[in-house]
């Protein structure tokens, strides 16, 4: 099975961008002030809201096309709360369904690897001085 492709993005931060191989990608409105959904269920899922908007309006990472899904992720978050402060533990299947959710929006330790980091400006290439 051949690998799947990288975001545009991806590419053009690790400087893998190819004009030949560029294609066209939909490209959705950056969030700024997301507002929560009225579906939210309880102050747990609405607290988990405020908290990833924050850190995915910063990384500019959030777009209008990411609302519906973040606010499923802070259901399920505020659902697992909820068993954990009622003293139950919540099924593998639901706690599995979170940490796929979560790596979706680059939010585990793993999918933060996997996306790399863009090198920084002042890094001066190695091989330059060979040719």
């Amino acid at each position: 099975m051949p690998n799947p492709r990288k975001p545009r993005q991806l590419k053009v931060i690790e400087g893998t961008l190819r004009r030949d191989r560029d294609y066209p990608e939909p490209e959705f409105p950056v969030v700024e002030g997301a507002r929560p959904p009225d579906w939210l269920n309880g102050p747990e899922a609405l607290a988990e809201w405020d908290r990833l908007t924050a850190l995915l309006e910063s990384s500019r990472v959030l777009t209008q096309a990411d609302l519906t899904a973040l606010a499923h992720l802070c259901n399920l978050h505020g659902a697992c709360v909820k068993l954990y402060r009622a003293g139950m533990e919540p099924t593998a299947a639901q706690l599995t369904q979170l940490r796929l959710m979560l790596a979706e929006f680059g939010l585990t330790p793993a999918s933060r690897s996997k996306a790399g980091t863009a090198a920084p400006k002042d890094q001066k290439n190695p091989f330059q001085a060979l040719g």
